[in-house]
This record gives structure tokens, C-alpha cells and sequence, in this order.
């Protein structure tokens, strides 16, 4: 299986009130859990990263996992909701836009995750404190979760599940500490789960944490701190679905 990882971060004008630190740290997440092997032991070459991007480094990345059995995309930091075109609006550099549309890529099967406010046509952000750094830590057996990773990806039906850190007209929020209110969460519950799921007899079967249920997870944690924003989803209406983490 051929797979693909693309991770866009855009913390904004270090100078504006705006900026957006913890975007960073989002990048160093997801890096982070992706080589990991209950994240799936992507291989560093199968993972790039794109630092404030024009259009056309975009474009060219996507049209690349296009080619790719199944792929991910990671976007970080400003954007907003268009209205007009009832569309995730991103914003890859200063006053440079992207419909999130465009980064969903022609292979067969992807994972989209959008860490971005929804604001009807106004780009902005906010900062609070969220909590600890991510600290992945535990022992699997790395090529078999590599392998079933894969394996549960081949189960899953061709299509594109999205992941939204809010609602629509909505803002997201940004720690320069730990990184997005949604993001943070979303990859410290895998590490959660993997550790304790670590504990079961792996001789015989592995263990999925898929990335509806990843969701779900940071949305009942951004609840329960009573944070303002929702997080949403596009799926397909039944399963199985993508793998965020593997315990094997």
C-alpha cells in the first residue's frame, strides 16, 4: 500500500494579535504521532510538511497523493467559512486563500482534518491556555501495527471522511503551549487509548481506533471544558472507517 501524509500550517503575522504559535506545535504533533506505531509507523518520507505555502506548492503536493492508496491531510491555522460557496475557506499565507476543496486529493481514500475557524468570511482566532505537552510512550510491536494499519485501511470503503474543528461561523481556538483546542485532543486521546488498549492480548487480533471515534472523543473533551467550539464531520453514513490509531 502507497500512503501519503501532507500537514499545512499557517500561525500568521508574528506581529498581528492573531498570530497563532501553537500551530507549530500541532505540526510537531501530528508529525510525532504518525511515527509512532500505534499512529500508524509512517515513514518519515511518506510525511510532508508545508510552512506557509502559495497555491501552487499546494496544488502540486495534493496532485502527488493522488497517486497514493490512501492519504491525509493536516491544515492548521487561519480560515474561514465562504457563504457564497458554503465552503471551508484556508488561508496558506498572508491574504493567500484556498478552498478546502482543493485539498482533497484523487486517491481512492483520505483523511482531511481542517484546525481552522469557520467565521462567515472573516478570518480570525483565539488564545487560552489548554494543557500538557503530548508525550507518546508506549510499546508496540511497530511492523505489525504498520501492517494493520494498512490492512484496516484496505477494509474500508473508497471514500473521504473530513474532520472539522468547529461549526460553521464558528472560531477555533489556539494554544502556543500545546497547540488547536481540537487538534491537541484529538491526538492525546489516541495516545490515551493506545496505552491502555496496550494491556490487552494482542497475539490473536489488533485494535482500532478509528478517526470518527478520535472525533468524537475531542468533541466531548472540548465540551466538557466548556470551550465554544463544536467540532463537526463529513462520513460515509456507515463503516468501517479510516484508522487514526492501531494497537497491535
Amino acid at each position: 500500500m502507497t500512503r501519503g501524509a501532507l500537514i499545512i500550517v499557517n500561525p500568521g503575522d508574528p506581529t498581528a494579535e492573531n498570530y497563532c504559535k501553537g500551530v507549530y506545535k500541532d505540526r510537531d504533533h501530528y508529525i510525532a504521532f504518525l511515527k509512532t506505531a500505534f499512529g500508524g509507523l509512517w515513514r518519515p518520507t511518506e510525511i510532508r510538511v508545508l510552512n506557509q505555502p502559495d497555491v501552487s506548492a499546494v496544488r502540486a503536493e495534493v496532485q502527488r497523493l493522488g497517486f497514493c492508496d490512501y492519504s491525509m491531510v493536516v491544515f492548521s491555522g487561519h480560515g474561514y467559512h465562504s457563504t457564497s460557496d458554503d465552503s471551508t475557506i484556508v488561508e496558506l499565507s498572508d491574504d493567500v486563500f484556498l478552498d478546502s476543496n482543493y485539498l482533497k486529493a484523487d486517491s481512492p481514500k483520505q483523511t482531511l482534518i481542517l484546525d481552522c475557524c469557520r467565521l462567515p468570511d472573516v478570518p480570525m482566532q483565539l488564545t487560552e491556555e489548554l494543557s500538557k505537552s503530548l508525550k507518546p510512550a508506549v510499546n508496540l510491536n511497530d511492523l505489525a501495527c504498520r501492517l494493520y494499519y494498512e490492512e484496516r485501511i484496505q477494509k474500508c470503503p473508497e471514500d473521504i471522511t473530513v474532520l472539522h474543528a468547529c461549526s460553521k461561523g464558528q472560531t477555533a481556538g489556539d494554544d502556543e503551549s500545546t497547540g488547536g483546542y481540537y487538534s491537541y485532543p484529538l491526538l492525546k486521546g489516541a495516545e490515551l487509548w493506545a496505552g491502555e488498549t496496550s494491556l490487552k492480548d494482542t497475539e490473536n487480533t489488533y485494535y482500532v481506533y478509528s478517526v470518527v471515534r478520535a472525533h468524537e472523543a475531542a468533541a466531548e473533551n472540548l465540551k466538557k471544558a466548556r470551550r465554544r467550539q463544536v467540532p463537526s464531520i463529513e462520513k460515509a453514513r456507515s463503516g468501517p472507517y479510516f484508522p487514526l490509531g492501531i494497537v497491535a
